[in-house]
């Protein structure tokens, strides 16, 4: 995507420097070409990214299950040297605030939510809310550059998401330091408080969260902040550039892959085309519900199983102009 990982690469002797390209990173150029649009909400929206996966597991499987399976996952879903209860108590202490936040706003605002879950998420899970806040609390599970470009005020707990609202200007509010001191208690690894949520707006309180999130004011990054967030995106991401990045690794693939210099190894293809396969029966055996997965990660996204072939070819067609 950018510098940093082009140096780290050459730096562990992984490759050299004629191996390696740097492209941005492909997915931001539907966000690149709705800021060149200019598609910005005429409402005032608020935007929730939810990640609360750990307690609302994509495949309703028992919790005492997702208990069981993760015992020995140290280190990867929960600290070294830590209780597996430390890890949920994150995940429950992040609910509750989130829910506080959603009341004040919808009871005491009046504003309306538009939720989005995690892809790791259970959509049904939610159905109690949207009763409980009838006409007010709208889950969203569409394309995600459609979600940002849609809401006035985007919120999140720890999230990358909120990193890439403020490389396109978007007002956006990081959670994380509401209860930021009570959760290093019980999860202390290091890349759960990421370090770019510094650059986001950071309420201490519910209250003052919502009064944020609330307000008529757009708000960006902040200006004592401004210059180092400018060289951390660039660095990590090469952004802002003037090219797609979807077009410049199409046209890497196509110049290295030279059909009359390469004879292209036909194992490796093959092994690609056989994990696809596996993948492709895992999630038709997911959607009728006769297999179930031990892994807590949905790879499959059920819930948001749109045709992403039009949306490629709506992006190729506009690169094109």
């Amino acid at each position: 995507w950018g510098e940093y990982q082009k140096r780290k690469l050459i730096e562990l002797g992984i490759f050299d420097d004629t191996q390696v390209e740097v492209t941005g990173c492909y997915r931001h150029d539907l966000l690149k070409i709705c800021n060149e649009r200019n598609i910005i909400s005429k409402k005032k929206q608020i935007g929730f990214i939810s990640n609360l996966g750990a307690i609302n597991i994509y495949d309703d499987r028992s919790r005492l299950l997702a208990a069981d399976s993760l015992r020995n996952c140290q280190g990867r879903y929960y600290p070294v040297n830590r209780n597996l209860e430390d890890f949920y108590w994150t995940y429950y202490s992040t609910a509750r605030m989130t829910f506080e936040i959603v009341d004040k706003i919808i009871f005491d605002k009046k504003k309306n939510i538009f939720y989005r879950p995690h892809h790791r998420e259970n959509i049904n899970g939610y159905s109690y809310f949207v009763q409980k806040y009838a006409n007010k609390f709208f889950l969203d599970y569409g394309e995600f550059h459609e979600f940002l470009f849609g809401n006035k005020n985007i919120c999140a707990f720890a999230s990358t998401s909120l990193l890439e609202g403020l490389m396109f200007d978007r007002s956006v509010v990081s959670l994380n330091a509401i209860n930021e001191e009570r959760i290093k208690e019980h999860f202390n690894m290091p890349n759960y408080f990421y370090p770019f949520l510094k650059f986001c707006k950071n309420p201490k309180s519910v209250d003052e969260a919502v009064e944020l999130l609330t307000s008529s004011e757009s708000f960006f990054v902040e200006k004592n902040f401004k210059e180092e967030f400018d060289c951390h995106v660039k660095d990590f991401f090469d952004h802002p550039h003037s090219y797609y990045s979807t077009q410049k690794i199409a046209e890497i693939i196509d110049k290295t892959c030279d059909k009359e210099n390469i004879k292209i190894n036909s194992i490796p293809l093959l092994k690609i085309q056989i994990e696809s396969l596996k993948k492709h029966i895992a999630h038709i055996a997911y959607k009728k519900r006769n297999l179930r997965t031990n892994k807590l990660n949905n790879n499959f996204c059920p819930w948001c199983h749109k045709d992403k072939v039009e949306k490629a070819r709506e992006l190729f067609k506009y690169m094109e102009s």
